[in-house]
């Protein structure tokens, strides 16, 4: 009987940790998108010229004040969009200027280990964990690579353990 429970419990620690191991971020994968992290001269003035930026003015504001946080001189910067949806705008810290990714996921599924996005300042990758855009047949694990001014499709792995091509970004 000892045995039954003791096999049982190891089942569910593999599946906890298997089920990390599919859909964390993996260092080797931000390190591949490895970038030199320098001083930043971070530009005086935080460009609101936009609807999207005025919008968001004193989150972005608030945000350009901490300095750069990805991909060397940028902030990546978290908007809620709902309970569990989180839209990524990026600011260019060097130029004070703020891009609208057209990002968005729903983090809510019981599959998700761990934060939804991650990144490094070190990396231009970025890994985002959940539902692009709140579309169940988008879930998964997506890795996008920051171009400068918007983000490119690296790899998709479905939540279904299926391998798809990345979906697009979309502006």
């Amino acid at each position: 009987m000892r045995a039954f429970f003791f096999g049982i419990f190891m089942k569910i620690i593999f599946l906890f940790l298997f089920s990390n191991v599919l859909f964390a971020a993996d260092d080797s994968a931000l390190a591949s998108f490895r970038v030199k992290v320098s001083n930043v001269r971070v530009s005086k003035k935080l460009y609101i010229d936009t609807p999207f930026a005025k919008k968001y003015k004193k989150l972005m504001t608030d945000e350009f004040k901490k300095g750069p946080n990805f991909d060397s001189n940028y902030r990546l910067v978290r908007i809620g969009c709902g309970s569990s949806c989180t839209e990524v705008a990026v600011i260019n810290m060097e130029k004070g200027k703020i891009y609208q990714t057209g990002l968005y996921i729903d983090g809510s599924g019981d599959w998700i280990r761990g934060d939804i996005l991650q990144y490094q300042q070190e990396s231009s990758l970025l890994v985002m964990t959940g539902c692009l855009k709140e579309d169940k047949t988008k879930c998964g694990h997506h890795e996008y690579s920051w171009q400068g001014d918007q983000f490119k499709a690296e790899f998709f792995r479905s939540n279904e353990l299926e391998p798809k091509p990345a979906p697009p970004a979309t502006h």
